[in-house]
């Protein structure tokens, strides 16, 4: 007999068109309807996810929650999902998957002994192919989603970037229903698969909660009566899966995408907060474990796991998408911002406890010390602050900084203008290059000197160019319009005219972007300013400097900054060249005002049908070259044989390639959340609306070209989880740090070290390539030296204590 498992559930946005606090008071009260419906009527099953909304009802109802969980015991009430919520899942690094999984795994554990097997996310936009590999290893075998809505109802294998496989169920129109159309959705069902022998609908009323009415459950009653020829059941994810035959499932090798394409631009301060938060609270418990393992200090699980929650809520797919109302983005962005903070506080905790053993400083020296989280050597650039101990009032005179290493040899180093514009010889900020020992604290020292001031800076102009060249490098930067017209890596030709230019595209007031694919109906591009509106923006009209000029320069690098416009909107760009690699770092300032825009940073390349490629969860894959928006974490690339074309962001999660171009999307400028319904105007037009992303907003990536291929992650990772830096006088108390870990292959990516009870650490390590790798692991501290094996995309996690070991799943269980 055809079997129909229902499951009603009621998806509740936690935020949305509302705030926070109303999606608490919709919680408890759709769980306590949902209860009361569960205890009185026999044979139903409440279906719920999200562990942050059993924490809610814990905390503001605890009878209701006691209630919940007897309902639990009885099998009246189902556990589903078991995540902390239902997040964006395109956006978040593989390793903030993970831990909504362990968090939310954890919760239910404790409060229900509940471990489900069945993952959900039915209102995400997207469905990253990595996270097969997550889910398999963190104990599901089964998953189930709503969107991209083209896809067909039903039943396929997914398998992962690894070779690893989930079964996996795309539903039936959706995930809730109105009320009263519970019977509808039922007929709608049976009359377009009436040859299915297993089947699952899900009902119930949703988006601000709601679930079982009354009206659609004697529907529902009646429509199991009269129709014997069914086998309809109230039931489980786990139960519908359990019974599935999937002998004859197809296998798909792909993210499920694309979908609601804007979402990956709209917001963007959220999304590049969302960035610093995951970046800093890896790089903080790289450091705190190391200061555990040095100091046997008491390492922060409280703070920690409050912080990341904090993480994980930002995650959420109205909120790091960008779909959700005004109010909602001012909350959200407080919320990151005081986890960032809290941050902050422990990192320079931890810095300083890093730092004993560490010599005192001379005088007229002033202690660098540089915390390098990764387990290999890095050769980099070092940035920082420090106050002179007297002010230098003589406007003659400068101080200047040389940095040596720890064997007393002299680093290329400069002086630059400080954050600061207070005009003494007081404040400085000091760039030099230094070689950085692995996954520990390195020292340099700056010695003073105090010598005439000069203003002198080298020309670089030679005809229409700024041309800057080292060894390996060659940059042409047109002087009529502030663009890369020449970016040569090794003799090598990367980037042609008119690269990094800001082109402007029509949008609308939609920040989905529900009803487009693409967004290249251009509109214009900005320009460089006439010398004399340069100057007037930058606020001193009647001088005569140029609209594109050399600000810094000296032994590491040189800066140029440019002033464009468009319309009545502007950009500041800012190149950041250095004299002894191969990058360029582009920093683009915009001051938008102009509604209903995309603004792009267009790369134009020499390679002709080159492969486009992004980083994804746990690994890459080749994207749409079409003009298509596509979507991609922390590098995107083009790839000719092995000549790679590479850009790293810090927050810019969206773009396209056409023609061997890369177009970054950088910002939208639609009305806070506007969604398209039939043929309807999407928002009033008599009234002045806010719009997302107007005002200013800052933009930084690196373009780094050259033989660099299955190097992105790395590179990408370095990027972004920059080394700790600050100038300090350490007390010379205690031994120097031992490394805390130190890895051969620079391939494999270490993407955490974290403790998990007292003296037991979990470090989970990455192949993002698509070949097998060998490695050697130091861990200085528990006497280990070994070799490890990652098979293409593979993800190993191991938990270490005293000196073993072992190799887990990525929630830290045996395997």
């Amino acid at each position: 007999m055809k079997q129909i498992h229902l499951l009603c559930n009621a998806h509740l946005d936690p935020v949305w068109l509302w705030q926070r606090k109303e999606g608490v008071a919709e919680t408890l009260s759709t769980f306590r309807v949902a209860a009361a419906f569960c205890e009185k009527y026999d044979g139903f099953i409440f279906n719920h996810n999200e562990a942050l909304l059993y924490e809610w009802v814990e905390k503001y109802d605890p009878k209701l929650f006691k209630r919940i969980q007897k309902l639990v015991e009885e099998n009246k009430w189902h556990i589903m999902g078991g995540w902390y919520l239902q997040p964006d899942c395109l956006m978040p690094s593989g390793e903030s998957i993970v831990r909504q999984i362990e968090i939310g795994k954890q919760f239910f554990k404790e409060k229900f002994n509940i471990t489900p097997k069945t993952a959900m996310n039915v209102d995400s936009f997207g469905h990253s192919r990595g996270l097969v590999q997550i889910l398999k290893k963190t104990g599901y075998d089964s998953y189930f989603f709503m969107r991209p809505t083209e896809m067909e109802y039903g039943d396929f294998l997914w398998e992962g970037y690894d070779g690893s496989r989930i079964v996996a169920h795309k539903v039936f129109r959706g995930y809730n229903s109105l009320k009263g159309n519970t019977e509808k959705k039922l007929e709608e069902y049976i009359r377009e698969y009436p040859d299915r022998e297993q089947s699952l609908v899900l009902w119930g009323i949703g988006n601000h909660g709601g679930g079982a009415s009354k009206v659609d459950l004697e529907q529902v009653n009646s429509f199991i009566a009269n129709h014997d020829e069914y086998h309809i059941i109230h039931s489980t994810p786990e139960d519908y899966f359990k019974e599935l035959d999937r002998s004859k499932l197809e296998v798909r090798k792909q993210s499920l995408v694309h979908c609601m394409v804007g979402c990956y631009t709209s917001m963007v301060r959220v999304k590049q907060l969302h960035r610093q938060l995951e970046n800093k609270l890896y790089l903080t418990e790289k450091m705190l474990s190391h200061a555990a393992l040095h100091r046997k200090m008491e390492y922060p699980m409280d703070d920690l796991k409050k912080i990341q929650k904090s993480l994980l809520f930002s995650e959420f797919h109205d909120i790091l998408p960008g779909t959700m109302v005004q109010s909602s983005e001012k909350e959200e962005l407080m919320r990151l911002s005081q986890a960032l903070t809290s941050l902050d506080e422990l990192c320079t905790e931890v810095f300083f406890l890093l730092a004993s053993g560490q010599k005192t400083g001379k005088s007229g020296e002033i202690p660098i010390l540089v915390y390098n989280p990764y387990p290999y050597t890095i050769d980099t650039e070092i940035v920082t602050e420090f106050q002179l101990e007297d002010q230098g009032w003589d406007e003659t005179k400068t101080t200047i900084g040389r940095v040596y290493d720890c064997n007393g040899t002299m680093l290329p180093s400069q002086n630059e203008k400080p954050e600061c514009s207070i005009n003494l010889d007081w404040r400085k900020k000091i760039v030099f290059r230094g070689v950085l020992q692995p996954s520990c604290m390195n020292r340099f020292d700056c010695k003073l000197e105090l010598v005439e001031k000069t203003n002198k800076k080298s020309s670089y102009i030679q005809g229409d160019f700024f041309i800057i060249k080292n060894k390996g490098m060659e940059v042409w930067i047109n002087i009529h319009t502030g663009y890369i017209d020449k970016y040569n890596v090794n003799g090598m030709d990367y980037l042609k005219e008119n690269s990094c230019r800001l082109e402007v595209f029509d949008d609308n007031e939609d920040p989905w972007g529900m009803t487009v694919n693409r967004f290249d109906k251009k509109m214009g591009e900005f320009t460089l300013l006439s010398m004399e509106d340069a100057n007037s923006f930058r606020g001193y009209q009647g001088n005569t400097e140029s609209n594109i000029n050399v600000i810094e320069d000296g032994e590491v690098r040189v800066i140029l900054q440019g002033v464009f416009h468009y319309e009545n909107s502007y950009a500041v760009i800012e190149y950041c060249i250095p004299k002894m690699d191969s990058y360029i770092d582009v920093t683009i300032t915009t001051l938008i005002n102009g509604v209903n825009k995309m603004v792009k940073c267009n790369l134009n390349s020499f390679f002709e049908n080159p492969t486009f490629l992004g980083e994804t969860m746990y690994g890459y894959e080749e994207l749409h070259q079409n003009g298509e928006e596509v979507n991609f974490q922390k590098w995107c690339s083009l790839e000719m044989g092995n000549k790679v074309l590479a850009v790293f962001n810090e927050g810019i999660y969206g773009g396209c390639a056409d023609s061997g171009n890369i177009l970054l999307s950088l910002l939208r400028t639609p009305a806070y959340s506007a969604h398209p319904i039939e043929k309807r105007k999407i928002v009033p037009t008599d009234r002045y609306l806010p719009h997302i992303d107007m005002g200013e907003r800052q933009f930084k990536i690196r373009i780094q070209a050259g033989e660099i291929k299955d190097k992105c992650s790395t590179l990408a990772q370095r990027w972004n989880e920059k080394p700790y830096v600050l100038s300090h006088f350490p007390s010379c108390e205690g031994v120097l740090p031992k490394k805390l870990v130190e890895i051969e292959n620079e391939i494999i990516v270490l993407s955490a070290f974290k403790q998990t009870k007292e003296d037991t650490y979990l470090m989970r390590l990455i192949n993002e390539t698509d070949k097998s790798c060998v490695t050697k692991i130091n861990l200085d501290y528990f006497n280990i030296e070994t070799k490890l094996v990652f098979q293409p995309f593979e993800v190993r996690t191991f938990v270490i204590h005293g000196t073993s070991m072992v190799e887990s799943d990525m929630l830290g269980h045996k395997i």
